[in-house]
């Protein structure tokens, strides 16, 4: 028995190109209708000849994630990205996409870099890319040279003629201000990254930007920043903070990542500084492991890998694309939802 495309359409009571459309593009399909074509692909465990469509249509249905990593391989930095690949690779999917993880590493301090295979051949219909830190020229050029559809998540759009989703970084620092006014706080202090140390992430800085900003407009004042380049300088900055503690009302950190060093050092150090409120920003993968909370801005980032895919999809189409580059907000919130 041959299962294929036809014996699905006889089976499913329906026509071989209405098995194609819902391989291809199932919206234009009634549920109605993709439900049979679904019962009868699940019933015999059928999937498309993925190698013999790409050389029919030149389309590979597959897009690639690239993914810079600092440092050499099996150097990990950023598990917080799953948050976003689970927002891509789940909207690909249900446009019978998948995506393919393409990590670069990039070692800054003799700015080498090492491209994966992908980079030789083009086996792919989109890129997306991720942006963790400063972004090489060299990756720029060569994933620009594929011609192919590519957007970058999380990046400042610092060139127009890159499609770059970040993310709001200022709605979240509004609200979250806003819940410091409403409690009385005014004098608050900054815990993050000296992003004028070197090519450091644009969201510390548009993150201390946006507070001071924001701070400024309702009255309250930054009385107290500082800045860490290392994890060393975390600690050492931790402990300095138990005798400062005094000239603040409210601490933000940038991560949860400072968050979690400055709580570990002072108890370490037996520093219980005054009581102040704790405040950061966090992954939405990061909420579940905590106990207490001041407050957080929880970072939209499973949304921002949504939306990288309706953009690469979008493209593919033909359709307009302005609609998906609209930067989302993160929100303020006391607790977590899970």
């Amino acid at each position: 028995m041959v299962i294929n495309q036809k014996f699905i359409a006889e089976k499913a009571g329906v026509s071989q190109k209405t098995v194609s459309l819902f391989f291809n593009t199932p919206d234009v399909l009634s549920e109605n209708t993709r439900e049979k074509v679904r019962s009868v692909v699940r019933q015999y465990n059928y999937f498309p000849n993925q190698a013999a469509r790409s050389m029919r249509c030149n389309s590979f249905r597959r897009i690639a994630c690239v993914i810079p990593q600092y440092g050499a391989r099996k150097h990990l930095q950023h598990p917080q990205l799953i948050t976003y690949l689970d927002g891509i690779s789940s909207t690909l999917s249900k446009q019978g996409y998948s995506l393919v993880f393409e990590p670069v590493y990039i070692e800054m301090v003799n700015d080498r870099i090492e491209f994966p295979d992908f980079f030789e051949t083009i086996s792919v219909d989109g890129i997306i890319g991720l942006c963790c830190g400063w972004i090489p020229p060299e990756l720029d050029q060569r994933v620009n040279s594929f011609g192919l559809p590519v957007v970058w998540l999380n990046r400042a759009a610092d060139d127009p003629r890159l499609a770059c989703i970040p993310i709001d970084e200022r709605s979240g620092v509004r609200q979250m201000v806003r819940h410091l006014r409403e409690a009385g706080h005014r004098r608050i202090g900054w815990f993050g990254p000296d992003f004028s140390a070197d090519r450091k992430h644009h969201s510390a800085q548009e993150r201390y930007a946006a507070l001071t900003a924001e701070l400024t407009a309702a009255g309250g004042v930054l009385s107290l920043s500082m800045f860490y380049r290392n994890g060393a300088e975390i600690e050492g900055l931790a402990r300095t903070l138990s005798s400062k503690s005094g000239e603040i009302d409210a601490l933000v950190c940038y991560d949860s990542g400072g968050r979690n060093v400055l709580y570990t050092t002072l108890l370490r150090e037996h520093c219980t500084p005054e009581r102040v409120p704790v405040l950061h920003f966090a992954s939405e993968w990061e909420l579940r492991d905590y106990g207490s909370y001041d407050g957080f801005v929880e970072l939209p980032e499973f949304r921002l890998g949504e939306l990288g895919a309706e953009y690469i999809l979008a493209r593919l189409a033909g359709r307009e694309t302005a609609v998906f580059l609209q930067p989302p907000a993160g929100e303020f919130r006391l607790k977590p939802l899970y």
